[in-house]
């Protein structure tokens, strides 16, 4: 016969652990929150970061790398125009050997042809000296070379170079955003240019000394002498320099709207020059100009038809120092048109490639 007591007492401990368990689980969704008893209050960790959030901190994490981008493309352009002074066929690194460095083989090879009086040439190395200290981030180091290179070159009466070394300086000073030294040699450049009969350089001068005019607000003027003057001086030359000359020229008037954000001009203007390299079988050109165009359509909010272009000009780039700084671009820009897009998976990708690039350029000791 089953005791009666012991069988209450079962069955009070069974309906309290019921209770009890019950309670528990309700505790674990549901809380009072107006309870201000005794015991610990309640403590909600944050819910793990979701893909998109993770996503969003890496590229905040790359946001001074991207205000870097415009300075890294400015940079290789000023690198290019100073392997075109002088002798730039030098290989510094290979004559330097692995016992010391490039600066010190430059510094003595200066100081042996001295001796000599071989001034052209010290100014060659002296160029090349003044281009490596830019490359490194010494601008003033580089700023002095440049000038003793100008002294040498003078010494010989060399005026090409000399107009061409006071162009470079012209570029270096416009990197710096110093525009009233920059705007100073272009000028005296062009006078110099229009009276040693070099149209080419006059012509080169007088486009930069117009988009200097557009940064300092002078749109119409500066519009005027890239359509009035510019063009139609490169258009007279009839040669691959003039065809060169007058894609630069759009491309820079292209820029001048895009100051304004005018995007149907600017966007109409780099078509023209398109239109040239295919007209002119001067396809190592297109990327940048396709890279320019993306950049338009990105600004005026055409984002699909941007990533289109952005893709192609990645695509027909090459593997250059100047290519992988604008393919770093490409894929800044990417991802950032991913992101917005709620593209995750696209926009990651695009940084993973980022980072890769931006790997490769500083294996190649190019400043970050």
């Amino acid at each position: 016969m089953i005791n009666r007591n012991a069988l209450v007492v079962f069955l009070a401990h069974f309906v309290l652990l019921q209770f009890c368990w019950m309670a528990v689980s309700l505790a674990q969704t549901t809380y009072d929150r107006d309870f201000d008893g005794i015991g610990p209050r309640v403590y909600h960790l944050p819910p793990p970061p979701s893909d998109a959030e993770l996503l969003s901190r890496q590229i905040k994490s790359k946001l001074a790398e991207t205000i870097a981008l415009p300075r890294m493309l400015s940079k290789a352009t000023t690198l290019n125009d100073l392997r075109n002074v002088g002798n730039s066929t030098l290989n510094v690194d290979l004559l330097a050997g692995d016992k010391q460095s490039a600066e010190g083989w430059l510094l003595m090879e200066i100081d042996r042809l001295s001796q000599w009086g071989d001034w052209d040439q010290i100014g060659d190395l002296y160029l090349l000296l003044g281009r490596e200290y830019f490359r490194i981030g010494a601008t003033e180091q580089a700023h002095a070379n440049l000038e003793k290179a100008l002294s040498a070159k003078l010494a010989v009466n060399n005026y090409q170079d000399v107009m061409q070394i006071r162009n470079s300086l012209a570029l270096m000073y416009e990197y710096d955003n110093d525009l009233r030294c920059a705007q100073d040699l272009y000028t005296n450049l062009v006078h110099e240019a229009r009276q040693r009969n070099n149209r080419l350089l006059q012509a080169r001068a007088q486009m930069r000394l117009a988009f200097l005019k557009a940064k300092q607000g002078h749109f119409y003027e500066a519009e005027q002498d890239l359509i009035r003057t510019v063009e139609p001086m490169y258009r007279q030359m009839r040669s691959r320099s003039g065809d060169l000359g007058r894609i630069f020229t759009y491309r820079t008037l292209a820029d001048v709207y895009r100051l304004q954000n005018r995007h149907p001009e600017a966007q109409w203007f780099l078509l023209q020059a398109k239109e040239i390299i295919d007209n002119k079988n001067l396809q190592e050109f297109l990327p940048l100009i396709l890279f320019d165009l993306a950049e338009v359509k990105k600004s005026s909010g055409n984002t699909t038809v941007a990533i289109n272009e952005y893709l192609l000009a990645d695509e027909l780039s090459g593997d250059q120092t100047d290519d992988l700084v604008l393919k770093l671009a490409i894929q800044d820009a990417l991802g950032d048109i991913y992101h917005g897009h709620g593209q995750f998976k696209e926009a990651l990708e695009a940084l993973n490639r980022f980072d890769t690039l931006k790997a490769k350029l500083m294996s190649l000791d190019f400043p970050f």
